[in-house]
């Protein structure tokens, strides 16, 4: 409905009383003989002048909404908001469709209502970046919001997976609602045994806390191959976990996360014997309706720090590094020698002082790289990690 004629409607709905109340509050806004004239004619000259002032606009009304609830006209003023949503939803579907949607209750929806309010909240998607094989995502062989039959109030509660030494083999996403995936869970005898030899020692899950979410997935690439198969995956979580790398980290090292933005859902496409050929992560953000929502999601990285004894000077170092991969950084520093340690994050310096590249284990010890050996920091100290935007 345009929103005069919708205006219009609303001010027939008035009762008397209620007209003079409207009237009253917003007198010294327009002239006298507009707010004396509490007939229905008399309101429409009030509403003329509130455009006139530029109090009310097509695409501003917040200051009528605000009327209406002082004179506790709250039908009136939430079906105003109601109208807000939908040249909101309007106006950035436009723009931005591919970039950012809203889900209905069900998550099968997206594609069809681009933007929708649940409990006066945005529920605002984000579509990753598809990784692995770069076929079409058309090809996808699993969807988890159409094969676990997602709703919005549905969260990610853990993980599933399996691998091989040189491939991702399995990863299943497990979800509050208890839905399986009946494509991804129904083996037949020879696939489980086929499957429990080839993982029997590399399957592990990781299950998340009530009021934990996933908000950061690393992966890793094996580029020598001609799909880029992906070889391990690591989670972060809300609460500050990072868990181990499932998989190999002797890899092209990726991240994805979207500042404020928490995992979602998955698909991709799995083979049974190629493992994962591709992956893409649906992100998920909760907004208020007064928010802005057109705005590109800032990517973030993580950022470690620590101090230490310079043994060269004996002067105190405040290091900084960006995450990164031992495969990433032996490459590009033309580095040789084995890995840190299985469970050890990398990272490239952003300081002015301290190593060119580091590693951290645990979050307790850190170590430098020097004559193809890791050595460690014994006056390492003040270890933090944390998640920054990606142009800082």
């Amino acid at each position: 409905m345009e929103f005069r004629a919708l205006l219009i409607n609303l001010f027939n709905q008035l009762a008397d009383n209620d007209r003079q109340a409207l009237h009253f509050v917003v007198g010294n806004k327009v002239p006298r003989k507009d707010r004396d004239n509490c007939t229905p004619s008399g309101s429409l000259n009030l509403l003329d002048s509130l455009f006139d002032r530029n109090l009310i606009t097509g695409q501003n009304f917040d200051y009528l909404i605000n009327v209406f609830e002082q004179i506790n006209c709250n039908d009136i003023s939430e079906q105003l908001k109601e109208y807000k949503l939908h040249s909101i939803k309007t106006s950035i579907a436009a723009s931005i469709s591919l970039e950012l949607s809203l889900f209905d209750e069900s998550v099968l929806d997206i594609e069809e209502d681009k933007m929708r309010s649940v409990s006066k909240l945005f529920y605002i998607m984000k579509e990753g970046l598809q990784y692995g094989d770069n076929s079409p995502i058309q090809n996808e062989t699993f969807n988890d919001a159409k094969d676990h039959e997602l709703f919005y109030a549905d969260r990610c509660i853990g993980v599933e997976l399996k691998w091989s030494s040189s491939a991702l083999f399995s990863i299943q996403f497990l979800y509050s609602n208890n839905r399986l995936s009946n494509l991804r869970t129904t083996t037949s005898t020879t696939e489980n045994k086929e499957l429990s030899i080839l993982s029997s020692r590399l399957s592990n899950n990781f299950m998340l806390n009530s009021n934990e979410e996933i908000n950061k997935i690393n992966l890793y690439q094996n580029l020598s191959q001609k799909n880029f198969t992906i070889i391990g995956i690591q989670f972060y979580t809300t609460n500050g976990r990072k868990t181990n790398i499932f998989g190999s980290n002797d890899g092209h090292f990726i991240t994805e996360s979207f500042e404020h933005y928490t995992f979602g859902y998955a698909k991709g496409r799995q083979e049974k014997e190629k493992g994962i050929e591709m992956l893409q992560f649906i992100w998920f953000k909760h907004s208020s309706m007064e928010e802005q929502i057109a705005t590109v999601p800032r990517k973030m990285l993580e950022m470690c720090e620590f101090t230490f004894t310079s043994l060269k000077d004996l002067k105190f170092v405040h290091a900084k590094g960006i995450e990164s991969s031992w495969y990433n950084l032996k490459h590009k520093f033309n580095r040789q020698g084995a890995e840190c340690d299985p469970t050890a994050s990398y990272y490239e310096k952003i300081s002015k002082r301290g190593p060119e590249l580091f590693a951290i284990v645990n979050n307790t010890s850190v170590f430098y790289h020097g004559n193809d050996e890791w050595s460690k920091y014994h006056s390492a100290a003040n270890i933090t990690c944390n998640l920054i935007p990606k142009e800082l």
